[in-house]
């Protein structure tokens, strides 16, 4: 993990409320999308593009109990345009997540400098 990684870390803010009711699991594979743009487990998935019907038939108990703090979670607390519709989350997934969304603005100003 390099430097820019793990500010990008620190700075997803995971209230404490959500630690407590979001099974860890499932909280790692939130940030690790998010971060990085690692794909998540079908569940996950589901949640993330609004698919209310594939969340639950993927759901295990512990993720149903938890689903309104997960939803929760990513409405207030995750970026917006990281959810909401397959495609926004295959975006996402394709640039990498925050990370590589970062590398590449870098990149960019890098560019614009020469």
């Amino acid at each position: 993990m390099d430097a820019l990684e793990e500010s990008l870390r620190k700075a997803l803010v995971v209230p404490e409320e959500y630690q407590r009711k979001i099974p860890p699991l499932l909280l790692e594979s939130l940030v690790e999308y998010v971060v990085i743009g690692r794909p998540t487990g079908h569940f996950m998935y589901a949640v993330l593009v609004n698919d209310l019907f594939q969340a639950y038939a993927h759901a295990d108990c512990g993720s149903v109990a938890a689903m309104p703090f997960i939803v929760k979670y990513i409405f207030n607390h995750l970026p917006g345009n990281c959810w909401g519709s397959p495609e926004e989350v295959g975006e996402w997934l394709k640039r990498g997540g925050q990370y590589g969304r970062e590398v590449q603005r870098q990149r960019e100003m890098e560019g614009s400098k020469a």
